[in-house]
């Protein structure tokens, strides 16, 4: 489970939320949002119980930056430097004493999922597991299909 937070830094704009696949929520809020928004930062955590406590600090820590539909506006330089960075996602899980997943635990196959399919492509291609991941996770960011990952 993903804690992130989507937006636009040079617009001031950010949405703070949880999510299995961010890149889907991403997808999602860019519908009908007149600026370029991308995934700023996101922490992954073993469970939604987990994700649920991080987030629901960071909405209480930034209330009084939320706009119209929780939106965050008006964030001061500084802060949104640290969401950017990273840092301010670390930081609330360090608050909530939550231990992040590595890179490698994230990416642990499980039965029948598109990880294990991933994976198995990763072995035939001879490409590192994590190469194969950050294709992925370009491919989200440009709206290209997995599937022709998958074919390539």
């Amino acid at each position: 489970m993903f804690v992130y937070l989507i937006g636009n830094s040079q617009q001031n704009i950010f949405k703070l939320g949880t999510a299995i696949d961010p890149f889907k929520q991403l997808a999602k809020f860019q519908l009908g949002n007149p600026h370029k928004l991308s995934v700023i930062s996101q922490i992954c955590v073993k469970s939604q119980n987990e994700a649920g406590l991080i987030e629901s600090l960071g909405q209480k820590a930034l209330a009084e930056h939320e706009g119209s539909g929780g939106w965050l506006v008006a964030v001061p330089v500084e802060l949104s430097a640290q969401f950017v960075s990273g840092y301010y996602l670390r930081s609330l899980a360090h608050k909530a004493n939550v231990t992040l997943l590595t890179r490698k635990e994230q990416a642990v196959p499980r039965k029948g999922g598109g990880l294990q399919r991933l994976s198995a492509i990763a072995q035939q291609k001879a490409l590192p597991f994590d190469t194969i991941l950050k294709q992925v996770e370009q491919a989200y960011e440009k709206g290209i299909p997995i599937d022709s990952l998958i074919v390539n």
